[in-house]
């Protein structure tokens, strides 16, 4: 029989999770780079980006969007204040990219911390920290510039400040004050996790109660005031943002999900519960953080598993350590097993990692809006996909119809969106012409953008179907700009 003792060394270890993290954060730019592609990987960054330009180095709430289709105002968060303030310095390209990878490396060491601090041997810790930086969430919300990286990193730095009681309770406590001035559902989120360390790890100490308790309230009231800012301003959000696919989409890498797990992961998680089941009066709060996260994944997706990859990744380390650990009758039985289990974990990351690697858009569209903008200096409305409404603005200083302002958030300002919605879903599938103009012009549409995901299936599922056949018409529209994927028209007018 066969067990495995040695422990790996702490700085051996934390060496090897901060050159892993670097790599693996490195490689999606280094990849794009590589296949002639220097644009912002992600439309989300383009979103981000946009906002730190309107937010213009100011701590501010509310801005006017000068490129709203309505004139109305929008929401500014803590990432992109950040964003902003970097831009003073940089291109806001430039420290897009920068900013979530400084806050990724310092994650993956914060990470390791908190799991040394809670008493967790070093190859437990070193297992857990292995699963956390290899994971597509972590690798995603990392390399895109995700306002998640400025949140991941304040729960792991409020936490680890917690964990050192009076030293650094100031920094914990302004850490998770920022992240309040996200959302309710990050606050509450994030609450849950720091409750759920209190309560398995403070064995009734007051004075850590009464911290907690503290940041809770602290949390709770920026909250309300940062909300009750937004009401007054902008007013009640219209509708909360479903996530719009699949649960399994949003939940499974191998079939979509831009942050979700490997099949490997949810395998060693899986046998992680069945674990731990005999103590489930202990890891209750656990158990009940995970049951609540699963159900708000079906709905919200990014927002449910960005929280759950911290225990996730925790209960994978643990349980693959508990199978090296286990005494075995045939060592190669378990030697086979890890080898496909982390194989298997390899593949994913390296496959997540070529697929932000070739996340739209490419050089090519952010080449013709570039183009489009020097064409006309007039904020004219545009007509696309929602998905490129702040690829529009950003770049070409348009107008987008759509205007899905928190297509990357869960709650939508937009009074007319659903509208709006309706309208674009009519115009690209009109099949008469006369239809077809008449929404453009009660619309005061300009231009539509075509690129060729929506040829492929997005939108149309045949070529010249609907409106893109009556796009080639010349007396009402104009290909202004067209290259290897993209395409421009320009309304003319109605035919006489």
């Amino acid at each position: 029989m066969h067990h495995y003792k040695k422990q790996i060394t702490r700085k051996h270890a934390l060496i090897i999770i901060l050159v892993l993290s670097t790599i693996l954060l490195l490689l999606p730019h280094a990849m794009r780079f590589a296949k002639g592609n220097v644009s912002m990987i992600g439309h989300e960054s383009y979103y981000n980006a946009w906002h730190a330009s309107i937010a213009s180095g100011k701590i501010t709430l509310i801005e006017d969007d000068p490129l709203s289709y309505e004139h109305g105002k929008d929401v500014i968060n803590p990432y992109h204040i950040l964003l902003s303030f970097a831009a003073m310095v940089m291109n806001i390209a430039i420290a897009s990219k920068i900013i979530p990878f400084i806050m990724g490396i310092m994650s993956a060491a914060l990470f390791y911390f908190i799991l040394t601090g809670i008493k967790l041997t070093e190859n437990k810790v070193f297992l857990s920290a292995l699963f956390f930086v290899s994971s597509p969430i972590y690798i995603y919300i990392f390399t895109v510039s995700s306002h998640y990286s400025l949140i991941v990193f304040l729960n792991l730095l409020g936490l680890y400040s917690f964990m050192k009681n009076k030293k650094l309770f100031y920094l914990s406590l302004a850490s998770y004050m920022v992240i309040a001035l996200f959302g309710i559902y990050d606050t509450l989120a994030s609450l849950s996790i720091l409750l759920i360390y209190a309560s398995l790890r403070n064995n009734g100490n007051k004075k850590n109660k009464k911290k907690c308790y503290i940041i809770a309230i602290s949390m709770l009231i920026v909250s309300f005031l940062q909300n009750l800012v937004v009401f007054m301003q902008i007013g009640l959000p219209k509708q909360i943002m479903p996530t719009g696919v699949n649960f399994l989409q949003q939940f499974i890498t191998v079939l979509g999900a831009k942050t979700g797990f490997s099949i490997f992961m949810l395998f060693l998680v899986a046998s992680g519960l069945f674990i731990f089941w005999k103590d489930k009066k202990r890891y209750l709060p656990i158990y009940l953080f995970m049951f609540v996260f699963l159900i708000l994944s079906v709905y919200f997706g990014t927002f449910a598993n960005i929280y759950l990859n911290f225990l996730f990744s925790g209960f994978a380390g643990i349980t693959i350590f508990r199978l090296i650990r286990r005494r075995w009758e045939i060592s190669i039985v378990r030697d086979l097993l890890l080898i496909i289990i982390l194989c298997g974990i390899i593949f994913s990351a390296f496959s997540h990692i070529n697929s932000i690697s070739e996340a739209e858009p490419n050089d090519s569209m952010i080449f013709l809006l570039t183009q489009f903008g020097k064409y006309s200096d007039a904020k004219e409305v545009v007509l696309s996909h929602p998905k490129n409404d702040y690829v529009i603005k950003y770049v070409a200083g348009k107008i987008p119809f759509r205007e899905q302002s928190n297509g990357y958030y869960y709650y939508d300002y937009i009074s007319d969106s659903a509208e709006r919605e309706k309208t674009e879903a009519d115009i690209f599938h009109a099949r008469n012409l006369a239809d077809m103009t008449s929404l453009i012009e009660n619309n005061s549409i300009s231009y539509i953008l075509i690129d060729e995901a929506m040829k492929e299936g997005l939108v149309w599922k045949e070529e010249k179907q609907e409106a893109l056949f009556l796009l080639t018409n010349k007396e009402t529209f104009k290909r202004l700009i067209a290259n290897e994927s993209n395409e421009l028209y320009m309304y003319k007018g109605q035919p006489e």
